[in-house]
């Protein structure tokens, strides 16, 4: 039987071990802990900890760390508490938006902007428009299909003072330094960056502090969110980021394997390496195989025994390709294939992906 070669790791990363010890340790523990007994306060410690261990490496306030079931619950999360803030101020709000945010938040905003709740403009590159006319700037860290990283180090040294700046940074956590202190929204997944499907989070930092509560009535996360927290999930998540320095350099090498990759594919095929002339990821490759049925190729692509990303995991069954590789390729792109590598890819394997699929092609 053929052995499958994971080369979809934008969608999940392999779990860190020292994670999966505190997971384990972790569901040992008996108690909720929102109960004041001494079993609930014994959980309540282990959460506490972890939202320091947060905080203290995301640079924010205990306060300020939510927990989530994932990052397109925190993006959701973000959006409705904006919108509250918007209904609240009664104000024109105008939004600058990247092209390559996930589907979560591109998907809500777009409703928004179709809704006139509020004026926005999308931007490929950081300096298309005028920043500083901006009420919000949305800009995610890393592009999870292309790897594309926008310049958003610009965008927070040209925002106005009262701008606030959401970044989704599931792709970018274990992979680039960490995003510029202006930042006042940060979201993430826990399987992006070595803990598990799950857990996710919304960090609230500066003037983020003073967002409203989207909804009434929830007890847990000072109101942000319903439901008993999944406390083996974000000890697990919290014990990745202790490890988080060594995962970025273990990424870090991955540059001339992808580069290596893709100087391969392009000799055995009429192939277009979409964002190679932008910063990237050093771990992720999209490439776009024009005239190949999309269809056919995730096909023979799993047949190959390759696992790889066709856009998002999340919208990976959608019938059109995503609003960012329709703007960067000015075409239906749904022949796009992401290959994502594992921190610890090997040239072996990526010699072995390549002869699969010069039989493909």
């Amino acid at each position: 039987m053929i052995k499958n070669i994971y080369l979809d790791a934008n969608a999940q990363c392999i779990s860190l071990q020292s994670a999966k010890e505190k997971l384990i340790d972790t569901l040992e523990i008996l108690g909720n802990p929102s109960s004041f007994h001494y079993h609930g306060q014994a959980a309540r410690h282990v959460l506490d900890e972890a939202r320091f261990i947060v905080a203290e490496y995301l640079e924010s306030s205990t306060k300020g760390v939510i927990f989530t079931s994932g990052a397109s619950e925190s993006n959701r999360l973000f959006l409705d508490s904006l919108l509250k803030n918007i209904e609240n101020n009664n104000k024109n709000t105008k939004i600058l938006c990247s092209i390559y945010e996930h589907p979560s938040l591109l998907k809500p905003i777009i409703s928004m902007q179709n809704h006139h709740l509020c004026h926005i403009d999308f931007f490929t590159l950081a300096n298309e428009y005028d920043v500083s006319k901006y009420d919000v700037i949305i800009c995610t860290q890393a592009h999870n299909e292309t790897g594309i990283i926008p310049d958003l180090d610009y965008l927070c040294n040209f925002a106005n003072d009262n701008c606030l700046i959401m970044s989704d940074i599931s792709q970018g956590l274990a992979r680039l330094k960490k995003v510029n202190k202006r930042v006042d929204v940060l979201t993430a997944s826990g399987q992006k960056m070595g803990a598990f499907s799950g857990c996710g989070l919304w960090v609230l930092r500066n003037k983020a502090l003073e967002l409203p509560v989207p909804y009434e009535h929830y007890a847990q996360e000072r109101g942000y969110r319903g439901g008993t927290q999944a406390l083996a999930l974000i000890a697990a998540f919290a014990q990745s980021l202790t490890e988080i320095d060594w995962l970025i350099k273990e990424h870090e090498k991955l540059t001339p394997l992808r580069d290596f990759f893709e100087e391969e594919v392009l000799k055995m095929t009429n192939a277009l390496v979409v964002g190679k002339n932008f910063p990237r990821l050093s771990n992720t490759s999209a490439i776009y195989f024009p005239h190949q049925n999309a269809d056919s190729l995730r096909i023979n692509m799993d047949l190959a025994g390759l696992s790889v990303g066709f856009g998002s995991a999340c919208a990976g069954l959608a019938p059109q390709s995503s609003f960012a590789l329709q703007h960067l390729l000015n075409k239906d792109a749904k022949s796009t294939v992401r290959f994502s590598f594992l921190y610890n890819h090997s040239l072996e394997n990526t010699k072995e992906a390549l002869a699969r699929l010069k039989k493909i092609f």
